[in-house]
């Protein structure tokens, strides 16, 4: 069973997809709601992987919106709409599930286009968002669905398998099934049936929160963060920002609550260390591991140039798991 190197209980978000989206609002009817975010949650989710693996928050209630990863998982899912593959959710509701004379149907343009491509970008190392239909008529397009696909099995006798991640169901890995005879496919959770699915062609972004040397602070309070391989470090004075080479006007106000959802701990491989200490730590599993020298850093590939610089005392927070050897 090839897989990719995600796992949904470390690579995506805990918290399961109960977002309501307000649409609209009209004085004296009330509001127009939406459920549901699954899109941008896969999105964003491949964010965080695809740049260094950032650390995927560890709080599992759901974000609250105004806060900067609520706000971001909503800009993710229109991106969806963007991509060029998202008119497959029309066309493929509209046709049917085997061959006319116009075309394969959606049964054979999954097995044979779709299931082809998952399995590509897999044994490349790289997981995709998989877009899943459901229904065959326009107006009840909103229960189709978006996941991360990871993995797949065949058995070469028309068996297949994907693997997923199902933002509804968090820290769970999920299976989308078919038979060489059967037209759709049974998801291992909840008793779905599905006609079909199509690789979304996803690309990367970096959260824009989230870019090494982001100075952030939530409405209300004075505690600065720097941001340093996806993780906040306390600034505790103004005095230590000017330190940094940093001044006030350069902190972003963000919503209340965002920075539960950044991590304490940076990346696997982030290089850092204290603005007046020489000494180098390099972050894997969770601890800080003192670098012995640049020797270890050039058998590595690394430079003093990937070293980021945080607060002093910021690395007081990260359990020491000792020094590397040379």
């Amino acid at each position: 069973m090839p897989k990719a190197d995600f796992l949904p209980g470390r690579d995506g978000f805990h918290f399961a997809n109960e977002f309501v989206n307000v649409i609209a609002k009209f004085p004296g009817y009330g509001t127009i709601e939406t459920g549901g975010r699954c899109g941008g949650m896969a999105y964003a989710a491949l964010d965080y992987w695809f740049n260094g693996r950032l650390p995927i928050p560890a709080d599992a209630a759901l974000p609250k919106d105004g806060t900067l990863l609520a706000d971001y998982i909503y800009k993710r899912l229109l991106d969806t709409y963007l991509v060029p593959s998202a008119i497959n959710f029309i066309t493929w509701t509209l046709a049917g599930d085997g061959e006319t004379f116009f075309h394969k149907g959606v049964t054979r343009w999954t097995k044979e286009g779709e299931f082809p491509k998952l399995r590509a970008m897999v044994d490349k190392g790289k997981p995709q968002v998989l877009g899943l239909v459901k229904v065959t008529d326009l107006r009840e397009i909103g229960q189709d669905h978006q996941v991360v696909g990871y993995g797949y099995e065949d058995d070469g006798k028309g068996n297949l398998c994907a693997y997923l991640w199902d933002n509804r169901y968090p820290d769970r890995e999920v299976r989308l099934t078919t038979t060489a005879k059967a037209a759709h496919w049974n998801l291992s959770e909840g008793n779905e049936v599905w006609r079909g699915w199509f690789v979304e062609g996803y690309g990367p972004k970096r959260p824009d929160f989230l870019q090494d040397g982001a100075l952030l602070r939530e409405k209300e309070t004075s505690a600065m963060h720097l941001l340093a391989g996806g993780a906040k470090f306390v600034v505790p004075s103004v005095t230590e920002l000017g330190a940094l080479g940093r001044n006030p006007r350069e902190v972003r106000q963000v919503g209340a609550g965002s920075l539960a959802y950044i991590a304490d701990v940076p990346a696997n491989g982030t290089l850092l260390r204290e603005r007046s200490q020489e000494q180098i730590s390099v972050i894997e599993g969770g601890t800080k591991h003192a670098v012995p020298g640049t020797q270890w850093l050039d058998a590595h590939g690394r430079s003093k140039d990937d070293v980021l610089t945080v607060p002093d005392g910021g690395l007081d927070g990260i359990p020491d798991g000792g020094a590397l050897g040379a």
